[in-house]
């Protein structure tokens, strides 16, 4: 059944007599024939469970006799306690292969994977985005006022992405939308790092700069960032996954985040297509965040019962339960099926 689990799409025939060129009968316990590949296997089990003794080099020596008689593809000995050395030189210096069948231990479980583990964490931006502009007078204000209105751009809109406002940092121009969408995606990164996290109170942080691809000669600086959850949900987890202990359960957690950055914009300029640049103080950038943090463990219902361990092979089998259970021998032609 081991070996029909193996060879999925060949044959699998157990307790045979096959006649080749001496003209005796062997007795072969498993035979695999691989249709497609025209591939012959043969296979010699020996059950020592009992006596716990090692399969040593006689019956390795008697199994070749047969092999050089019959000539398979490939011949395996299985057993479920081990091998003489003897018996293990033999086998190697004619290509018979060895195998150990055992059920599957604790210690077995190293190095394996049980479970796997998934914190996934996503933000998601809301698309509503408020930004005040500060300038050293009112007379910036008004000038800047009157640009917006002779360039066509709604007064109460003026911080949408493609709008033609631009900021002049040290003789480097950069569109105000692009901007904006650099500090946002670097923001949420500091703020991700920074707060391990955990959105769960409001945090302050302070004269925090960042480095933008689009300026590269310039850092920006900024005053301010106050971090405040304004919503908090927990919401049960699928029931495809199972969670990890009933106590604790698996959630989804969803924070929506309001963020506010006071961005020090002292010795830069405002301009609008070809109108004259104004002076610019800062800019007090809000928006808000949805981060969802999604914490379940996937693991196989399967439970692992054997476990077959190839000499000089470092890939160990691992075989479950219902992987053997689902497995039949047909009494009339000895033929492994799969139960309908």
């Amino acid at each position: 059944m081991v070996f029909r689990h193996i060879e999925k799409y060949g044959v699998v025939l157990h307790n045979r007599r096959l006649i080749r060129d001496t003209g005796v009968k062997h007795q072969i316990d498993v035979t695999i024939n691989n249709n497609d590949n025209k591939r012959r296997v043969l296979v010699e089990c020996k059950d020592f469970n009992l006596s716990g003794e090692k399969i040593g080099l006689p019956i390795i020596r008697d199994f070749w006799a047969v092999v050089d008689d019959i000539k398979p593809d490939d011949a395996i000995v299985l057993t479920c306690t081990g091998f003489t050395r003897d018996a293990i030189l033999f086998a190697k210096m004619k290509g018979i292969r060895l195998a150990i069948l055992r059920r599957f231990d604790e210690e077995d479980k190293e190095n394996r994977i049980e479970s796997i583990n998934v914190n996934l964490h996503t933000i998601l931006l809301h698309k509503s985005c408020s930004l005040k502009y500060y300038f050293p007078s009112q007379e910036d204000i008004n000038n800047f006022k009157f640009q917006l209105m002779n360039a066509k751009i709604p007064v109460d809109n003026y911080c949408y992405s493609n709008a033609p406002i631009f900021l002049q940092i040290n003789n480097e121009t950069i569109q105000l939308g692009n901007f904006i969408d650099s500090i946002i995606t670097q923001m949420n990164i500091y703020l991700y790092l920074k707060t391990e996290k955990n959105y769960s109170a409001t945090k302050i942080y302070s004269d925090v700069e960042f480095q933008i691809e689009d300026l590269p000669q310039h850092k920006i600086h900024i005053d301010e960032i106050i971090l405040e959850d304004i919503q908090t949900s927990h919401i049960p987890h699928p029931s495809l996954f199972t969670p990890k202990s009933e106590e604790k359960g698996v959630m989804t957690i969803s924070h929506r985040i309001r963020i506010t950055a006071k961005i020090n914009l002292r010795g830069s300029a405002v301009k609008i297509l070809n109108c004259d640049k104004i002076p610019i103080n800062g800019l007090i950038l809000n928006y808000d965040i949805t981060l969802t943090k999604f914490n379940f463990e996937m693991y196989s219902r399967k439970i692992a019962e054997l476990i077959l361990q190839e000499f000089g092979d470092d890939d160990d089998l691992v075989i479950c339960d219902e992987e053997i259970s689902c497995l039949s021998i047909d009494p009339n032609s000895g033929e492994v099926l799969k139960r309908t």
